[in-house]
């Protein structure tokens, strides 16, 4: 609620949300949009997918990029090394908010979910969303 929405407003950086939740395990759910914030933010991901579990992305087409585009950005950025288990889903701006709330369990991390999120679907999000989610900028 209006605590959330303070925590976004004033972080610089990044900022958790949270209520009794904790990081568990289950899959890393990671909004994909192939911006200098959604590469950052694979970072992240890719590091605590590794001891979490699988990493599921969320790759934007609401914008000049295919999934397909997307999904070979993320080859190309995701360590040679990486031991993540990765899946791929496309979503748009149609389909985005069912999708997130229909995921299960675990972390929901949003880089800079400005132009793919409005504030009001934001709220509705993390008051429905019953997981930590990880907002990035």
């Amino acid at each position: 609620g209006s605590t959330a929405r303070t925590a976004l407003v004033s972080s610089g950086q990044a900022v958790l949300l949270t209520d009794q939740s904790t990081l568990q395990g289950g899959p890393i759910t990671l909004l994909f949009d192939g911006s200098a914030a959604a590469e950052r933010a694979l970072a992240v991901a890719e590091v605590l997918a590794e001891p979490a579990g699988p990493l599921h992305l969320l790759l934007w087409c609401g914008g000049e990029r295919s999934a397909g585009q997307l999904q070979t950005q993320v080859r190309e950025l995701l360590a040679t090394a990486s031991r993540v288990e990765v899946t791929y889903h496309a979503v748009t701006e149609a389909n985005l908010l069912p999708v997130l709330l229909g995921e299960t369990a675990g972390l929901l991390i949003l880089a800079d979910p400005g132009g793919k999120v409005t504030d009001e679907e934001l709220e509705l999000l993390l008051n429905r969303l019953d997981r930590p989610v990880l907002i990035l900028r």
